[in-house]
């Protein structure tokens, strides 16, 4: 794969992707009945990313990352464009149409350095076609390379427009007319203009090409409409290949990208540039906060986004807690077996640090158990260590129980004692829900719930509408829902 695009300078992989759905918003992004298309590559950038969701996954696509990876010869990527666009079958306008374009190459607004002759890429460029190109025209011409002798590669890449201080044009009419003036450059053209191949694209194909490989876009037939996405990526270390896109935060504060990160895999995300699973910072117990209180509320789960090397050895004078649980297997196995045992027990696991540092909170009626674990190495063994932080001591004891029952391959003994709730009025609970903790305000809507009074609807709304993103406020939002349902009245 990677020998074929080093040796042709491009790879065309067929019916790569499902692309129905990101068919689909194309046509509303760009629909046949505007007036005035934009010419030019991007269509004014009406789709660029982020956009709408199955263009957003196309974007990280893992199958196609994965080419993109093996193309580069290495796992860290960061995509550069990402561009969705149409391409009209109408009359061009203007020079800088794109309808019949000039041949050129990609990385002359894409790079501050030109690529060294037969060197293997740090930058590769893909297009995933949404359109049939037998139908609509339109598709990409690309002129394969013959050899590391080929005369139409011969370096320096100057021969184009925009270069070397020659004169640009987009549409190949203006663009050859001014470079006439440079015979060695027309003469490369001209071979190239003739050598030229024009594949017929189906939706879901994707060519991959470098950005030293001659190519051009071809016309659209009258009437047609030809959908495309451009994408890009460059090595992790390519530094002097820049985004073309705008700052992909740029559309943070809509809540929709923030819900994108949270729900792709962390070897998609990294590819935005996201801070990597082995970054030093994930060591840190108030930049792992940080990004809990930013994302968790979209649904962000801080344990996938970093990598664990094995846990620290115990610190000096450490006391241990009552409740340690110790095993030979490897950390990875404990942990897979205590995180198991605690979802059993309906315990939320919460990721302190990349340092084997973890919370783990419970409720227990109006009880709430807030709970820290470290995980050790001791000579030969892994060393958790489990300590009750807040919360009921007697409640905390009979959990305690089950962990440790559960963890040596016994029955959990049953649920935890249920302390008597407290009694309020409802103006108190209400008064909490104002003013009190967390977890106060959680005990308060439970109580409310739980009532034989009926519950004024427009006093819980707002927890209702509020994004939960801690523990404490998704149990608030689930006693609000109950109440929402079983409670209710204007």
């Amino acid at each position: 794969m990677q020998q074929h695009l080093n040796r042709t300078g491009y790879l065309l992989c067929r019916n790569l992707v499902s692309v129905e759905n990101a068919t689909a918003e194309m046509t509303n992004h760009f629909p046949n009945d505007v007036e005035i298309p934009v010419e030019d590559f991007g269509s004014g950038n009406t789709a660029i990313f982020p956009s709408t969701p199955a263009l957003n996954l196309i974007s990280v696509d893992t199958t196609i990352l994965k080419i993109v990876r093996k193309l580069l010869n290495t796992d860290k990527v960061i995509l550069t464009q990402s561009v969705p666009w149409a391409k009209y079958g109408r009359p061009a306008y203007t020079p800088a149409s794109n309808r019949d374009q000039r041949i050129h190459m990609d990385y002359g607004n894409n790079q501050f350095t030109m690529p060294m002759p037969n060197k293997p890429p740090v930058t590769v460029a893909a297009i995933v076609y949404y359109s049939d190109t037998s139908k609509t025209g339109g598709a990409t011409a690309i002129v394969p390379r013959t050899g590391p002798d080929d005369p139409v590669y011969t370096w320096p890449y100057t021969h184009m427009p925009g270069i070397s201080g020659k004169p640009f044009a987009n549409r190949r009419k203006e663009a050859e007319e001014l470079m006439s003036i440079f015979t060695d450059s027309t003469e490369i053209r001209e071979q190239c203009y003739s050598r030229e191949i024009v594949p017929t694209f189906k939706p879901g194909d994707v060519l991959f090409y470098r950005t030293d490989t001659w190519h051009r876009g071809t016309p659209v037939k009258e009437g047609q409409i030809r959908y495309v996405h451009n994408l890009a990526w460059r090595r992790a270390d390519a530094t002097d290949i820049q985004q073309w896109n705008p700052g992909f935060t740029q559309k943070m504060y809509s809540g929709d990208f923030e819900r994108f990160i949270s729900e792709i895999e962390p070897g998609q995300l990294e590819t935005l540039g996201f801070t990597t699973r082995d970054d030093p910072r994930w060591k840190n117990e108030m930049f792992v906060a940080a990004m809990n209180h930013r994302y968790q509320w979209a649904g962000f789960d801080a344990k996938k986004y970093m990598k664990y090397e094995d846990p620290p050895q115990v610190p000096r004078f450490w006391q241990f807690a009552p409740l340690t649980l110790r095993s030979t297997a490897s950390a990875v196995d404990v942990r897979e077996k205590l995180f198991l045992i605690l979802n059993d027990l309906d315990v939320d696991v919460e990721v302190i640090s990349s340092l084997w540092k973890y919370r783990f909170q419970k409720v227990c009626g109006s009880v709430y158990l807030d709970i820290q674990c470290h995980f050790f190495t001791q000579d030969s063994e892994i060393a958790v260590d489990i300590n009750l932080l807040s919360g009921d001591r007697f409640v905390w004891r009979d959990l305690a129980q089950n962990i440790r029952v559960m963890f040596n391959g016994g029955q959990s003994k049953g649920e935890c004692r249920q302390p008597r709730d407290f009694q309020l009025k409802p103006e108190q609970l209400f008064q909490l829900l104002e003013h009190g903790s967390l977890n106060d305000k959680r005990v308060a809507m439970r109580s409310l719930a739980l009532s034989t009074c009926n519950v004024d609807i427009r006093k819980i709304e707002p927890w209702l509408q509020k994004p939960t993103g801690s523990f404490l406020e998704k149990e608030i939002r689930r006693w609000a829902e109950y109440i929402k349902v079983n409670r209710a009245h204007l």
